[in-house]
């Protein structure tokens, strides 16, 4: 075999592992994105669905009057405005009927309720 015709392989060979590299990758290229576009989905899921627990928890513990939320001009939480110690507070509940009344201290500190 001349060398003109060895050359001529080698670089066949170099070209086509070339190719069938770029194949390959680009196979598991586009399945990963695939199950990064899934996993991306579920986790934008599961976040609103966490987001909408929390602001249910938050919206309960203000209407039971532990802390004061802050809102922006829609109404949406934006954070807490204000939190009440809830150990001095005083909950009774009446035996006829099944409202809850809150008699809660406020704390103007927020520094206090680490004391």
């Amino acid at each position: 075999m001349d060398t003109g015709a060895s050359y001529l392989l080698i670089l066949i060979l170099i070209v086509s592992g070339i190719l069938t590299g770029w194949l390959i990758s680009t196979y598991f290229f586009m399945q990963k994105s695939d199950n990064l576009d899934r996993a991306s989905e579920e986790l934008k899921e599961e976040t609103s669905k966490m987001r909408a627990y929390n602001i249910m928890t938050l919206e309960a513990l203000e209407g039971t009057g532990i802390v004061e939320l802050a809102r922006d001009d829609s109404g949406n939480v934006m954070g807490l405005e204000r939190i009440i110690k809830s150990s001095d507070s005083q909950i009774s509940m009446s035996s006829d009927d099944s409202n809850l009344t809150v008699n809660p201290p406020i704390i103007e500190n927020k520094d206090d309720i680490y004391e």
